[in-house]
C-alpha cells in the first residue's frame, strides 16, 4: 500500500512539473536565439563601422546628401558563409546615408519574417550593445510606436516617419555611425580631396598656425593678405639684402603693376608715384646716378633745374641760365656748335671768335666775323666779306726820290709811311719838289 501511494504521489509530482521543466527549457531556448541574433546584429553593426571608414571617400561622393542607397552584406567584412536572415527568419539590410555633406552614417535594419513582440526586441537590443535598436507596435507603451527607432535600453531614438528602411514594427534597427562616425563630420579637414565634396577641404573658421611654417605651397590664393613682418620672392631672404638703413618689406628680383606704385606717409598723399600709364610724380629731390631719358621734362614754374653748380629756371614767357661762368653751346666733341636766335640782345659786350678778310668769299649771306684781327666787323653780302662800318680814312707822303724828308707825312693811324689794316693803298697824286725830287700822295681807303 506504500508502494502503491508513493507511486502515485510520485505520479501526481510529475504531472505538475513537466510543464514548468518544458517552459524552462523553451525559455532556454528563446534566450539562445535570441544570443544569436544580437551577436549577428553586433557582427553587422561593426562591420558597417568599418566599412564606412575604408571607403569614406568613396561613399561620400557616391551618396547624394539628404539620400539613401543599399550596401550588399557580401561587400562587408563578416564571417565566411554569413547568413542575411536572422534566426527569425527576417533579412538583414545595411543603408548607406549622407544626411548632411561629409557626414555618412549606416543604418542596420532586419526585413520581413517574424514579426517580434516587445520583450525579445528590448532583450535582443540589449544584447546588441548601445548601437542596436528596434521598432516597436503601437499601442503598447506611450513612448513606443511603429515610426520610431528606439536604441539598447532606450539610448537613443530615431524619428523614421517617411523613410523608405522604416522596416515596420517587430524589427530591428541599428546605428553603424556613433564614435566611429564622428571623424568624417565638417569639423574635419580632410587632406584628400573628396569627390563631389569641396566643403569637406575648406575652413570654416580662422586657421591659427600657433607661429609653425606652412612649407612646400604651390599656389596661395586669397582675397587679401597681411604680414606682420617682411617678405620675400625668389628664394631670396625677407630680413636681409636690402640698402644700407632700409627697413625692408619685400624683397623681389622684379615688381610690375599694372596700376599704381607709390610711396608716403601712411593714408597719403603719396610723395612718389608711377603708375601704368608710365606716369611720375615726385615732391621732392630725384637722383639719377647715369642717364636720365625723357621725351618732355616738365617743371612748375618758378622751379629750376639745377646741373652741377648751375641753374636753369624758367617761367610762363623767359628762361634764364644762372651761372658762375660761361655758357656756350657746342658738339658732342666740345667743339663749337652754331646757334640760331631770332634776336639776340646783350647788356655788355659781344666778342667774335671768327676772323675773315674784306673781299675774300663766303658762303652763307647775314655771317658776321671780325676784320683780320683788327676788330672791325665784316659781314658777308652776295659771297664776299664787306665792312660793316667804314675803317678811318689814312694818308701819308713817303721821303722824296732824292732822299729829302722836308716834305715826309706818316700816316696818323700806323705811325709810317703804310696803310692801317683793312684799309686800300691808293697812290692818288704825284708830288714834284723840284731839285729835291718827287714823291707821292698816298690814300688809305677801306673797301666798300
Amino acid at each position: 500500500m506504500n508502494l502503491l501511494i508513493a507511486l502515485l504521489a510520485g505520479t501526481a509530482i510529475a504531472v505538475f512539473m513537466i510543464p514548468r521543466f518544458g517552459l524552462m527549457i523553451q525559455h532556454g531556448q528563446d534566450r539562445s536565439v535570441q544570443a544569436v541574433t544580437a551577436g549577428e546584429f553586433q557582427d553587422l553593426l561593426s562591420a558597417a563601422r568599418t566599412y564606412i571608414e575604408a571607403h569614406y571617400t568613396e561613399l561620400a561622393s557616391q551618396v547624394a546628401v539628404g539620400s539613401t542607397s543599399e550596401l550588399p552584406l557580401g561587400q562587408l567584412p563578416l564571417l565566411p558563409n554569413f547568413g542575411q536572415q536572422n534566426p527569425y527568419g527576417q533579412t538583414w539590410h545595411v543603408y548607406v546615408q549622407q544626411p548632411a555633406s561629409g557626414q555618412i552614417s549606416a543604418l542596420v535594419v532586419s526585413r520581413d519574417g517574424q514579426q517580434l513582440d516587445l520583450s525579445a526586441l528590448t532583450r535582443i537590443a540589449a544584447l546588441g550593445g548601445s548601437h542596436a535598436g528596434y521598432v516597436g507596435a503601437d499601442n503598447i507603451l506611450p513612448t513606443v510606436n511603429s515610426q520610431t527607432a528606439i536604441g539598447a535600453n532606450g539610448g537613443w531614438r530615431l524619428s523614421l516617419a517617411g523613410s523608405p528602411v522604416n522596416p515596420g514594427a517587430g524589427h530591428f534597427v541599428g546605428l553603424a555611425s556613433g564614435t566611429a562616425g564622428a571623424q568624417y563630420n565638417s569639423d574635419a579637414l580632410y587632406r584628400d580631396a573628396v569627390p563631389n565634396h569641396p566643403e569637406l577641404s575648406t575652413m570654416n573658421n580662422t586657421l591659427n598656425m600657433g607661429g609653425n611654417d606652412i612649407a612646400n605651397a604651390n599656389t596661395i590664393s586669397g582675397v587679401r593678405g597681411r604680414f606682420t613682418n617682411n617678405i620675400a620672392t625668389n628664394n631670396l631672404d625677407p630680413n636681409s639684402g636690402y640698402p644700407s638703413g632700409w627697413a625692408g618689406g619685400a624683397h623681389v628680383n622684379d615688381l610690375y603693376a599694372h596700376g599704381w606704385i607709390g610711396a608716403g606717409p601712411m593714408n597719403g598723399p603719396a610723395a612718389a608715384w608711377m603708375n601704368a600709364n608710365g606716369d611720375a610724380g615726385f615732391n621732392h629731390s630725384v637722383s639719377v646716378g647715369w642717364t636720365l631719358s625723357a621725351n618732355q621734362i616738365v617743371l612748375p614754374q618758378g622751379n629750376s633745374l639745377q646741373i652741377g653748380n648751375q641753374y636753369l629756371y624758367g617761367d610762363g614767357n623767359n628762361i634764364a641760365m644762372r651761372t658762375g661762368g660761361t655758357f656756350y653751346l657746342q658738339h658732342y666733341d666740345g667743339s663749337a656748335a652754331d646757334e640760331n636766335v631770332s634776336t639776340l640782345s646783350a647788356e655788355k659786350l659781344v666778342h667774335l671768335n671768327g676772323t675773315a678778310a674784306p673781299g675774300e668769299g663766303c658762303n652763307s649771306g647775314g655771317l658776321t666775323a671780325q676784320n683780320d684781327g683788327s676788330g672791325r666787323l665784316l659781314n658777308c653780302v652776295n659771297g664776299t666779306w664787306q665792312s660793316v662800318t667804314r675803317a678811318p680814312f689814312g694818308y701819308y707822303v713817303p721821303p722824296t726820290t732824292n732822299g729829302r724828308n722836308n716834305y715826309n707825312v706818316v700816316n696818323p693811324y700806323t705811325g709810317g709811311f703804310s696803310c692801317q689794316a683793312g684799309t686800300q693803298d691808293m697812290q692818288s697824286a704825284i708830288l714834284w719838289y723840284g731839285d729835291y725830287g718827287y714823291s707821292a700822295l698816298h690814300l688809305c681807303i677801306a673797301p666798300q
